[in-house]
């Protein structure tokens, strides 16, 4: 396929999208490969999982990556 028949294909998937969202992360997409400054957006549900994973950090809640590392590699001998 030709570059020209890509991008045709490519503009034709675009006009059909409906979601906003799609739209950012291909708009995004096409900045990145651009050069331009990639800025991440997120949901409001992965706004809100985030926070809920600051909380469960400054608790105490988490476990480090060391730790982690020797427990998996406890876990891989049995």
């Amino acid at each position: 396929m030709t570059s020209l028949e890509l991008k045709t294909r490519v503009k034709s998937k675009i006009d059909s999208i409906r979601e906003d969202s799609l739209l950012n992360e291909i708009l995004d997409l096409i900045e990145f490969e651009d050069g331009n400054q990639l800025v991440a957006t997120f949901s409001q549900s992965q706004i809100d999982e985030i926070e809920i994973s600051r909380k469960q950090i400054e608790s105490g809640n988490f476990i480090s990556h060391s730790d982690l590392k020797e427990k998996f590699v406890k876990w891989q001998s049995k």
